[in-house]
């Protein structure tokens, strides 16, 4: 996306996709292990993959293929479609439609039901059935949409929100408990599920699909009344009344930047929009660490309308 504005960007690209190529999932060798050590003499811990890291790796590729063609030293799309595969291989549950946290788990073992929310991207899972014709990821889509209507709907009827991991036993989705995965706040809006208003939103702005629109209208209805339309009083975690939680600290340009993205539904949103660019913007890189930086760009990237879906020609 990059590319119209960086000389080095297919160079800095390629690189990126070889280090990807030399640190393989040790279970489902076309991902990547999630957790990289800084010294390579040390025994590597967590070597499974992360769903949401491959399927933005994904996507990327075929975003390359779209910048750059697939006959130069490495074949994008072949690349991209390698991934796309392997997730589908073991990062779905074929009964639920839903994508498993990770290639660690199987049917019968634990987590295997449930969701991580920052899994759910509705405008990769079609860019995925477009590249492969596979219409499953189609269904992914669908079965992802209803599961975060019902959460919305029995959970968080007010706010909206969504929390980061949702138990799934049975096709009946909840909240999970404290410490489900991470920490206390799992079934909380927190650090995975922050994400969700930007890629709900994503999917809108390049389908029109009024199901991330439908989703996306009470958050931000709460969110600019709760703040009165200032960005600063963003708190980076919320229980899914719409309350801070415990220990949630000031404002946080994963949580803000997100919101941002998500009021792009709706030309009604223009101020509050306004602001939270005016206070990305004027955020220096010193006031965050690499999540909320690496997600500023990307939040920044589709705000001044410059994210584009893999289907649509439309390289810079």
């Amino acid at each position: 996306m990059m590319a119209g504005y960086d000389p080095d960007a297919k160079t800095n690209f390629d690189g990126m996709l070889m280090y990807f190529k030399h640190h393989p999932s040790s279970i489902n060798h076309h991902l990547m292990a999630w957790n990289q050590v800084k010294d390579s003499s040390l025994t590597e811990k967590n070597s499974d993959d992360a769903t949401d890291g491959d399927m933005d790796i994904a996507y990327a590729l075929l975003l390359a293929d779209k910048q750059w063609g697939s006959t130069g030293s490495y074949n994008y799309k072949k690349e991209a479609i390698d991934i796309i595969n392997a997730l589908m291989a073991t990062n779905v549950n074929h009964e639920t439609e839903q994508m498993i946290m990770g290639d660690f788990t199987e049917k019968g073992e634990p987590f295997y039901n449930d969701v991580r929310s920052s899994d759910i991207m509705p405008d990769h899972f079609k860019a995925f059935a477009e590249a492969t014709g596979n219409a499953e990821w189609l269904k992914i889509s669908d079965y992802s949409y209803r599961l975060l209507t019902t959460l919305q709907k029995k959970y968080s009827p007010i706010a909206g929100l969504f929390p980061d991991f949702v138990r799934n036993k049975g096709n009946k989705p909840r909240p999970a408990g404290p410490y489900f995965m991470e920490k206390g706040q799992d079934g909380y809006y927190n650090y995975n599920a922050c994400r969700l208003p930007w890629r709900l939103a994503c999917d809108y702005l390049v389908s029109g699909d009024t199901r991330a629109k439908n989703l996306l209208t009470p958050i931000n209805s709460w969110i600019i009344n709760r703040c009165k339309t200032d960005p600063e009083k963003i708190r980076d975690g919320y229980d899914l009344s719409g309350k801070p939680t415990i220990g949630a600290s000031g404002d946080n340009i994963a949580f803000i930047g997100s919101f941002g993205v998500g009021a792009m539904i709706d030309a009604s949103n223009q101020v509050w929009l306004n602001r939270i660019w005016d206070y990305a913007a004027n955020e220096v890189i010193g006031d965050e660490e690499y999540y909320g930086n690496t997600l500023k760009m990307l939040y920044m990237i589709t705000i001044s309308g410059n994210w584009w879906s893999v289907p649509v020609n439309n390289k810079q």
